[in-house]
């Protein structure tokens, strides 16, 4: 994303070599990259925001943790607690960033908003390449959480790849209170769910299911 837009910004194209070494320091302390999360996916990101330099905005709902709320600051993340759950700090993060100007960087998406989100689910291809490397012969099974489906969709589709016709079976789990892929199943169809309360898997309220997730 930091790529695309400094590149946009000074008119030329710019390598991800040039920007990691500081030569466009100047813009990139201009651009700033938000997202909601309940931890992880807000770590990684003000990670690699303190690393370009580039400021982080992240949004966490009130069951986060006190310590993964730390952890974020540490990074220099500028972390906004919001008073409902994960699918309300998505719908501020995304508001917000509209309203500012700043640039969501999300493993959900939404209407008209894909390419970061499909970015994020490659990502989790590196996890999935390690695990590969090191095991000699498929698993039987896999079990996957599923969150909004960005992160398990991602790795089945990988497992499928690669393994293909050996390819394990494929479990994604998800709390009853929050089962929004279970639901979109029933409906074969995107469906989102209320969450009116906080589940035992605490990292994943997710009532909204993520649409390219769902659709691939």
């Amino acid at each position: 994303m930091l790529q695309q837009e400094v590149s946009h910004r000074v008119g030329e194209e710019v390598s991800l070599s040039d920007i990691r070494e500081g030569h466009y320091a100047d813009q990139v302390r201009n651009i700033t990259l938000a997202s909601a999360t309940d931890g992880n996916h807000g770590r990684s990101l003000a990670w690699g925001c303190q690393k370009f330099g580039a400021p982080c905005k992240i949004y966490i709902h009130a069951e986060v943790s006190q310590g993964r709320e730390q952890a974020m600051q540490e990074l220099g993340a500028e972390v906004i607690r919001i008073d409902g759950d994960y699918d309300a700090s998505v719908e501020m993060c995304r508001r917000e960033a509209e309203a500012s100007g700043w640039f969501v960087v999300s493993d959900t998406s939404w209407p008209g908003y894909t390419e970061p989100p499909r970015d994020v689910m490659a990502g989790y291809g590196v996890m999935t390449h390690e695990i590969f490397n090191d095991l000699e012969s498929p698993p039987t099974h896999v079990f996957l959480q599923a969150g909004v489906g960005g992160m398990a969709e991602a790795v089945a589709a990988l497992l499928r790849q690669y393994w293909k016709d050996e390819a394990p079976k494929v479990c994604i789990v998800e709390p009853n209170l929050a089962a929004c892929l279970f639901e979109s199943a029933k409906q074969r169809q995107a469906a989102s769910v209320e969450v009116d309360e906080e589940t035992i898997m605490t990292d994943l309220p997710c009532g909204v299911p993520s649409p390219i997730a769902w659709k691939s």
